[in-house]
């Protein structure tokens, strides 16, 4: 549409992600069009919002072109005299075409050709986030400063995985702004005096003189969208809130060689550069880096020169390493032999890492492997320890014997510890049967307590054999012989 005064006015009063010079254009543009003709004259024009479909933006199989041209509003206008009277899409309808590419299992890449001084605030946070989701989505997105992107261009660029942009562009703009305009001399001018009359204390501040409250709130209202662009950014360049502030946050516009060197952009290149490496198949990178001059591997390059071919971009051409064009690929006769001393040993490399990290990454698994069985067994000894006791532990744990067969060994050991005890009551039992007397002591109850001392020999008396001559009448009614009363008097003193 052509702007009115009333509309111009209105455009001002929205948070502009807009590049200043743009702005002075289109104040030019408006006056000129203002003296051309009465404001009665000057009719927007109407009809329904201009969308292209999908097909019309498919350039090869599987890329589409998304140009982002002029002036960026929120709907579809179509503005005469603005940009060579450019057909105008509104952000919320690029919005709307992204999410629909996203669909399409046929478009894998998106590149975005961006020509825009910036515009409204209004809008750009949608087109932005439907940018990032393509590139969540798996969609290669590629953004090309052809040749000026700012504000909020550039707010939508740098959601895209790779930027490109030529030498001769620029780029940058990172801020917020809106205008106040104070009508109150105009009106009077015209013989109005202006009363605004309003509640709330901000109330009407576009119609009335700015005062220093007013003010600050402006101020704030425009930080919180300013914010919004930095974080935006932030996301998009893989960086934090502080960093892209430092870098870019004054707003400045940076060329072609500034935008690379700060990591605004990726790359320096045209379109044509970028539509034909995807269409080569190399995925929309512009140039190919060769092998430094100086870094030759004498094992390929026995003739020991160091070649300065540093780059080849996708026009074709040679550059030297300060980037001026030396020749063309087309005129030169490269065999076999040339690309290996070039990239042979660029190559080898890149194998040797591969094998080295697959080691790395082996070695790692297998000391993890170890140590976890090296915890599991640590535990397993443990548990036998508490269920068996040390020693039987040790055993079973050698024997590679779980717990619960270490539990029914020892089981078995009591099992037959108390039959062989049985029985040997059971003995004593019969001959007191027969000898009419008391099973007393036996002597293998002395084991166990008091000091040790090995049985007398056959002959031979005990220690306590004058004892037991002494007492040997009464000491016959509880035991049958010297030996179990020995026995007794080694456990009870």
């Amino acid at each position: 549409m052509r702007f009115t005064s009333g509309s111009f006015l209105q455009f001002l009063a929205e948070p502009l992600c807009l590049h200043e010079s743009v702005l002075q254009q289109m104040f030019v543009q408006h006056l000129a069009q203002s003296n051309a003709a009465p404001l009665a004259d000057l009719k927007a024009d109407s009809g329904d919002d201009y969308l292209p479909t999908i097909d019309e933006l498919i350039v090869a199989d599987g890329i589409a072109l998304i140009p982002i041209h002029g002036v960026m509003v929120k709907r579809s206008q179509i503005w005469h005299g603005w940009f060579s009277s450019r057909v105008i899409v509104g952000s919320d309808h690029w919005s709307t075409i992204i999410g629909d590419l996203i669909n399409r299992t046929d478009i894998e890449t998106l590149v975005f050709d961006f020509d825009t001084g910036g515009g409204q605030v209004a809008g750009t946070e949608r087109l932005g986030d439907a940018i990032w989701k393509a590139r969540q989505s798996g969609k290669r997105t590629i953004a090309v400063c052809n040749e000026f992107c700012a504000s909020a261009g550039l707010w939508a660029a740098a959601q895209c995985e790779h930027v490109v942009i030529p030498a001769t562009g620029s780029m940058g703009s990172l801020g917020v702004y809106t205008v106040h305009m104070d009508n109150t001399k105009a009106w009077q001018e015209y013989g109005f005096e202006k009363t605004v009359i309003h509640r709330g204390k901000y109330k009407g501040i576009d119609e009335r003189p700015l005062d220093a409250d007013s003010k600050a709130d402006l101020q704030r209202f425009i930080d919180g969208k300013y914010s919004l662009f930095v974080d935006a950014v932030a996301r998009g360049r893989g960086l934090n809130a502080d960093e892209v502030t430092k870098r870019w946050g004054e707003s400045q516009l940076f060329t072609g060689s500034e935008a690379v060197s700060t990591g605004l952009a990726d790359e320096i290149g045209t379109l044509q550069d970028v539509l034909e490496s995807l269409r080569a198949g190399r995925g929309g990178r512009v140039s190919l880096d060769a092998i430094p001059a100086g870094e030759c591997d004498p094992s390929t390059d026995p003739t020991g020169e160091d070649e300065a071919m540093l780059k080849i971009n996708m026009t074709g051409q040679i550059l030297d390493k300060d980037g001026k064009a030396v020749g063309n690929v087309s005129e030169l006769q490269i065999d076999a032999a040339g690309l290996t001393k070039y990239f042979a040993a660029q190559t080898g490399e890149l194998i040797e890492s591969a094998v080295k990290t697959a080691q790395e990454a082996a070695a790692q698994t297998q000391k993890a492997a170890v140590a976890d069985a090296d915890k599991a067994r640590i535990a397993h000894l443990d548990q036998l320890v508490a269920a068996v006791g040390p020693e039987k532990a040790i055993a079973a744990f050698k024997a590679g014997q779980t717990v619960e067969a270490a539990k029914a060994g020892l089981a078995d050991d009591l099992k037959e510890q108390l039959a062989a005890k049985d029985a040997e009551i059971a003995k004593l039992q019969q001959g007191n049967a027969t000898s009419g007397k008391a099973p007393g002591f036996i002597a293998s109850d002395s084991a166990g307590s008091g000091p040790a001392a090995a049985p007398a020999a056959a002959g031979e008396r005990s220690e306590f054999a004058a004892d037991w001559d002494a007492n040997k009448d009464n000491a016959q009614n509880e035991f049958r012989n010297e030996t179990e009363y020995a026995a007794y008097r080694r456990r009870h003193g």
